[in-house]
């Protein structure tokens, strides 16, 4: 009788390591504005990086961009989910619900030109009330909240939100009290509903040449240290059970 549930426990321990250890491969979704997968300056965004990292590693299931935009807001991803958008991925069609209950990864990167577009450019150096722009921060946070709640209906699985990062240290140092603010309350937002946030502000307020010198969006080496931070999370949660996982570490 010993033997026999020996042997059990052998095959039940043996087949626990088998579905721990399998080759999982990643279905990756990429949802946002122009730093997830546009050319910017001929460097591509950020979620190409990561999806080149996977395919390298032959981690990757698939890859949705399509759904990603320039330009995008949060209220422009709240409604393509809400109208379910369809985009065609090889000859199929796909729509957005249910690209997110097949993702096993979900990036998003939004929040900047919903600010941005609450400024004018030219102006930015003679801003006097800065309430107004801290109620625009909070009118921005409520519209995030009601979209992770959103997406939070269809995917399960790991979400990384991209955290804010300070654009105008040319045109106005002033506005940095403003980003903070925001970056601060995307994190608080990103921990209530357990999402990965990607604090990326102290990086680039010490690195000034991870934002492009000709506009407000990341250098190449921004992109990529963006892309660098949501990888070292991958590989401690999504694949840390796998043969992958462990030789990375070796």
């Amino acid at each position: 009788m010993k033997k026999i549930l020996l042997i059990f426990s052998i095959i039940v321990i043996v087949f626990i390591i088998y579905i721990t250890t399998v080759d999982r491969k990643i279905y990756y979704v990429a949802l946002g504005d122009n730093i997830t997968t546009l050319e910017l300056n001929n460097n591509k965004g950020f979620s190409n990086h990561i999806n080149n990292y996977l395919n390298h590693y032959n981690k990757l299931e698939s890859y949705i961009n399509q759904f990603s935009k320039e330009n995008y807001r949060i209220t422009d991803i709240i409604s393509d989910i809400n109208n379910n958008k369809k985009i065609i991925v090889g000859n199929r069609e796909k729509t957005i619900k249910n690209a997110l209950i097949k993702a096993d990864l979900l990036t998003l990167s939004i929040g900047l030109n919903d600010f941005t577009a609450k400024i004018n450019n030219q102006n930015i150096d003679y801003i006097n009330d800065y309430q107004t722009l801290y109620n625009y921060v909070d009118q921005i946070c409520n519209d995030l909240e009601q979209l992770l709640v959103l997406i939070r209906q269809y995917c399960k699985e790991e979400i990384f939100l991209v955290g804010m990062y300070y654009p105008y240290s040319i045109q106005n140092i002033k506005l940095v009290n403003v980003f903070s603010y925001l970056n601060n309350r995307f994190k608080d937002i990103s921990e209530f509903y357990d999402i990965n946030y990607v604090d990326i502000y102290d990086l680039f307020m010490e690195n000034p040449n991870y934002i492009s010198s000709t506009m407000i969006y990341p250098s190449k080496e921004g992109l990529e240290v963006i892309a660098s931070q949501i990888i070292v999370t991958i590989n401690t949660t999504i694949i840390k059970n796998s043969w992958f996982y462990w030789e990375r570490l070796l």
